[in-house]
């Protein structure tokens, strides 16, 4: 619970004062400060605990995935030797590490009883790594606002090819084409690990993209479209290099920088005067993006046990161009806790800050609540217009079905035919405050600069290949209340 109020605390004291320089402080804090994020296991030369000493490890089942990329993610290797009070927390853990790398659709680490010496096999069943499919989305910020309006107008469609697990090595190469309200055309390559001790890792982007239909403001709390159906009304073109670095199991660096150029026709710039700096049509501006994880859940797509925590520091614009549009910074601060009460009870709850720079932002790089998982429950329907913001949730569940899994006997591929499936019901209470610009307010948006919260019950279920439905029955302060569909983890 430490961050959780030291987040609640300091956020107050900085939303009066603005004082980044007190926040780049707490940053420092809560990184170094905690040392509660990582493993210690000690050496079993330092106490009398029995220990049992790895002989060898096997790997099988890795018909296309090479066995350093499994090994990097085990808490043990041949010759090690491990206490006997940490053999389970090792076990489950490379478990979770290998499941949460999205290879396998199953992982098993067998050691036969509890011996001095152990040989450790390892069998994994792998997914099927290359997507050739038709690709369909919504041009919304999530699935319940469109379905009110069922435009069929913010429709993408397309095409999208994706090698997982490329030469068997991790690497992910994908080439996208989308039709629709956005028409994108782009290419990435992302290699995790280029160096022997499998630390450091590069990606590669390059894209570009078109509308005929662009949102241009939020208004009642609603965002508003600006469409011309003979011409596109806005390109973005966008080249991104990015350095990765894993030292350990939990903790990720990342750094990017991004080239990007947007282009705006003057009748979509009309219609907000602060859609863009000084009413710009070529925008062009490089984009620096720093990003640290510490994860120590147990399952990424669904955690139920551990604990995030994630610092995302961003700045749009360097100066380097002439007459750059964009003169954004911002700081996103996540964390979160997973616990397993008693039994089959489980409590989590997630805190998120965003700290952006106290000035003008051009209306297409700003960004509040409403976007993405960023949001309070009960507003699904709404956008909270904001330069920066805190969001808070909670969530108790129980698990109504245990994880089972089940075979299709009539299908023959392994990749295919295991199917898990776990059933969970939850009660929820979300609150939040999203802070505007004082000189680009709309006092229409009436939801900005305001205390939010809602609160309600649910029904999860987590199934095949990661996949989570939620659906749920939410009531906001406003009185609002309805069903509401997501796709992902609430928290």
């Amino acid at each position: 619970m430490y961050p959780f109020f030291l987040f609640q605390s300091f956020f107050s004291i900085l939303w009066r004062k603005k004082n980044i320089q007190n926040f780049l402080i707490l940053l420092l804090f809560i990184i170094f400060s905690n040392n509660s994020f990582g493993y210690n296991f000690s050496d079993s030369s330092e106490t009398n605990d029995k220990y049992i000493i790895v002989d060898s490890v096997t790997i099988s089942g890795n018909k296309r995935t090479k066995a350093h990329i499994i090994l990097r993610e085990t808490l043990f290797k041949t010759g090690d030797t491990i206490q006997l009070s940490n053999y389970s927390e090792i076990i489950q853990t490379s478990i979770n590490n290998l499941n949460n790398t999205s290879l396998f659709n199953f992982v098993f680490i067998d050691t036969n009883g509890i011996h001095l010496n152990k040989t450790f096999e390892i069998k994994v069943i792998e997914r099927w790594y290359f997507w050739p499919f038709p690709y369909l989305d919504l041009s919304e910020h999530n699935f319940n606002t469109w379905w009110k309006t069922k435009d069929l107008k913010k429709i993408n469609y397309g095409l999208y090819f994706v090698k997982e697990n490329f030469r068997g090595r991790r690497e992910k190469l994908s080439l996208f084409f989308r039709r629709g309200f956005e028409e994108t055309y782009s290419v990435s390559y992302d290699v995790p690990y280029f160096n022997k001790a499998q630390t450091f890792g590069m990606a590669f982007s390059f894209g570009y993209a078109r509308n005929k239909e662009v949102a241009f403001q939020v208004n009642n709390n609603k965002i508003d479209y600006f469409r011309v159906n003979d011409f596109y009304i806005r390109e973005n073109l966008q080249a991104t290099i990015q350095l990765n670095y894993r030292k350990n199991y939990q903790q990720n660096h990342a750094l990017w920088v991004s080239y990007n150029s947007q282009t705006f026709a003057d009748t979509l710039i009309r219609q907000n005067d602060f859609f863009s700096k000084n009413g710009m049509k070529n925008n062009q501006y490089f984009t620096v993006n720093y990003f640290y994880k510490n994860d120590k859940r147990d399952v990424e797509a669904y955690p139920l046990n551990g604990n995030y925590f994630d610092l995302d520091i961003n700045k749009y614009g360097l100066g380097i161009l002439k007459n750059e549009a964009a003169n954004v910074f911002f700081i996103r601060m996540t964390f979160r806790k997973y616990l397993n009460l008693y039994k089959r009870f489980y409590y989590a709850f997630g805190n998120k800050i965003k700290f952006s720079n106290y000035d003008y932002q051009p209306f297409f790089l700003k960004k509040g609540l409403g976007y993405n998982n960023d949001y309070v429950r009960g507003y699904d329907y709404y956008v909270i217009d904001g330069i920066s913001y805190w969001v808070f949730k909670n969530n108790l569940k129980f698990q109504l079905i245990q994880p089972r899994v089940f075979k299709i006997n009539f299908i023959k591929s392994e990749k295919f035919n295991m199917i898990h499936f776990a059933s969970y019901l939850n009660l929820f209470f979300d609150c939040g405050y999203a802070q505007d610009y004082k000189k680009t307010y709309n006092p229409l948006n009436n939801l900005s600069n305001s205390f939010l919260y809602g609160y309600g019950a649910g029904f999860d279920l987590v199934t095949y290949y990661d996949k989570v439905l939620r659906i749920e029955y939410a009531i906001n302060k406003l009185g609002e209340h309805g069903f509401f569909i997501n796709f992902v983890a609430p928290i």
